[in-house]
C-alpha cells in the first residue's frame, strides 16, 4: 500500500506463504514510475529480495504503459 501512486496500477497479487514469496504484476505509465514503485517495495516492511522479473511495453494502447512483474520474499511468514 505504501509504494501505491497514481502513476502505477496493481493488476495482480500473489502471495505465496508456503514458499514465502510475493508476485505482483502492475502497469505504469513510464520507465521512471516503474523503477521508483520497485525502488519503494524495496524499503517496505515485510519484503526483502524484491526484483523486477520482467517489463513490457503496452504498444496497443496509444499511452504506451508499461506492464511488469515483480517478485519479493516474505519476511516474517512461515
Amino acid at each position: 500500500e505504501h509504494a501505491a501512486t497514481r502513476d502505477v496500477a496493481l493488476l495482480q497479487l500473489q502471495p505465496d506463504p508456503a514458499s514465502r514469496l510475493l508476485k505482483l504484476t502492475a502497469e505504469a505509465r513510464n520507465a521512471p514510475a516503474m523503477f521508483a514503485y520497485v525502488r519503494r517495495l524495496a524499503t517496505a516492511d515485510g519484503l526483502a529480495e524484491v526484483h523486477l522479473v520482467s517489463h513490457q511495453v503496452q504498444r496497443d494502447d496509444p499511452q504506451r504503459p508499461i506492464q511488469f512483474s515483480v517478485q519479493a520474499s516474505l519476511r516474517g511468514a512461515r
